[in-house]
């Protein structure tokens, strides 16, 4: 076929391990902790645990298949590669909180098992191919989405704390990178207290029961200008019940490229500017957590705080000693929106 100038499929499979643990993480390490003197004048020394392994450890599993297709039309004006891969991984290698009675806080252990399977897209057009002048555009694509398929010992979640200090958890069905974190629906207004007064002063006159899920100012000691958290089952606590599982990881990430190169009696000049951008992400804005923080104002950021003249507002109230569940109601404010499009690089 003289429209296509290229053409190949390709497979491959593999199996790779993680070495990224400390060497022998499967045995007690030990270390020399302190020297004593006994009464019988003879210097001791002791050794301690450091490190508590684990015998059952096993090798972590990763078993990968791809599949893609290369192909060049038009004398390879216009070529492009698409790659469809699917890996599972077997025994992740994880350190697992212990208990607190434990000297020791952590342990290594093989804790899930996990899915990953995405699509990669690479296309590159040449639009004009002249003598003195040629442009060219490159764009590549990729979708990629984890899965936590099976917990140990039959768990159906894992709560666990990242690098960044960031609330995260290993759910069985739920993405592999995921924040576990309480939504919020605004900020408390005049209006929800009067809205709970008038309930509970309802109920009293009839004798029937109060629900604490209606009353969440009242239960809670919540002012108005505070952040109103979700309370996703309705009983008025806030605890691990409300919290939501958010995906961590872009839907989409994308670059675009366009180089354009000239050719003249003074010597060749060219132009490379590239584009990228992430779609469809959740960040941890950690500055939001810093601006609004309720517990006291003084030289600290202006934002855009809650008053009662000011009710439409993004931030809650100011206030010197902040409420019992200021933590929680602020790290609500701070998982947003992070898709992006940047221009990375512009080469004269």
């Amino acid at each position: 076929i003289e429209v296509i100038s290229n053409l190949k499929l390709r497979y491959s499979w593999g199996i790779a391990g993680n070495s990224d643990i400390p060497s022998y993480s499967s045995q007690t390490k030990l270390a020399n902790d302190l020297s004593y003197q006994a009464l019988d004048d003879i210097v001791y020394s002791q050794y301690v645990p450091l490190r508590i392994g684990n015998t059952e450890l096993t090798w972590e599993r990763t078993t990968s298949h791809n599949i893609g297709i290369d192909m060049g039309l038009f004398r390879n004006r216009l070529s492009y590669t698409i790659d469809y891969y699917n890996s599972k991984t077997t025994d992740l290698l994880f350190k697992v909180p212990l208990p607190l009675v434990n000297v020791y806080p952590e342990i290594w252990d093989n804790v899930a098992s996990t899915k990953n399977q995405g699509i990669e897209v690479a296309l590159n057009g040449i639009i004009m191919n002249r003598k003195d002048f040629n442009w060219s555009v490159d764009l590549n694509l990729s979708h990629n989405r984890g899965e936590v398929v099976e917990l140990t010992e039959g768990a159906e979640e894992f709560p666990r704390t990242d690098d960044e200090g960031d609330d995260k958890i290993w759910a069985v069905g739920e993405p592999v990178d995921a924040f576990w974190i309480f939504d919020n629906d605004g900020i408390y207004q005049i209006e929800d207290l009067q809205t709970e007064l008038q309930y509970v002063s309802q109920q009293n006159a009839t004798g029937d029961s109060i629900e604490k899920g209606r009353i969440p100012m009242l239960a809670n000691a919540y002012e108005p200008g505070d952040i109103k958290l979700v309370d996703q089952n309705g009983d008025g606590d806030f605890n691990n019940d409300d919290k939501i599982i958010i995906d961590a990881s872009p839907t989409v990430i994308f670059g675009l490229g366009s180089s354009l190169n000239l050719k003249t009696n003074a010597g060749t000049f060219g132009l490379r500017v590239y584009a990228m951008g992430r779609l469809g992400q959740t960040i941890d804005y950690e500055f939001y957590d810093r601006i609004a923080n309720s517990r006291g104002k003084e030289n600290g950021a202006q934002v855009d705080a809650w008053t009662p003249q000011n009710t439409g507002s993004k931030f809650p109230r100011n206030s010197e000693n902040g409420n019992s569940m200021s933590i929680i109601h602020l790290k609500s404010l701070r998982f947003v929106d992070g898709s992006f499009v940047k221009i990375k690089d512009i080469t004269v």
